[in-house]
């Protein structure tokens, strides 16, 4: 369950990249628990943040879930969380329970970027609204 590949992926993080694997990521998770939901790959990316990225709203809410909302503001080595990797996916859905989950807008790569600096459109008007709320 904790082994992984070259890439530093576990199964739970390869469920994550693909459709239809809620099932396996729950069994994942059932077995592997919190521990399994933190690990990172060789990039830092936790399976939220490959979940995050990849249009896979129902395993986001089961990670949270099973995970801790304090995982949200995990970083890569790179600094993106995975509020960051769903704006750049342009993800609206991911994004949306991200920041109602209480992801932080002003976390900032090692770019200096924030969430706000990489969305688009329907996510950017969003994200602002969120901002003049805080």
């Amino acid at each position: 369950i904790m082994a992984t590949n070259k890439d530093g992926r576990t199964a739970l993080m390869i469920a994550s990249m693909h459709k239809n694997q809620i099932l396996a990521a729950k069994f994942l998770t059932t077995v592997g628990g919190k521990a399994l939901v933190e690990m990172k790959d060789k990039n830092g990316d936790t399976a939220l943040m490959v979940a995050s990225s990849n249009k896979q709203i129902f395993l986001v809410k089961h990670l949270v879930k099973e995970g801790g909302v304090e995982q949200i503001e995990l970083q890569n080595t790179k600094g993106s969380t995975a509020l960051m990797k769903a704006c750049q996916a342009e993800i609206f859905s991911v994004v949306k329970f991200l920041v109602e989950q209480g992801a932080q807008l002003t976390a900032r790569d090692t770019d200096g970027k924030t969430a706000l600096c990489m969305a688009r459109r329907q996510i950017l008007r969003y994200l602002k609204e969120q901002g003049k709320k805080d």
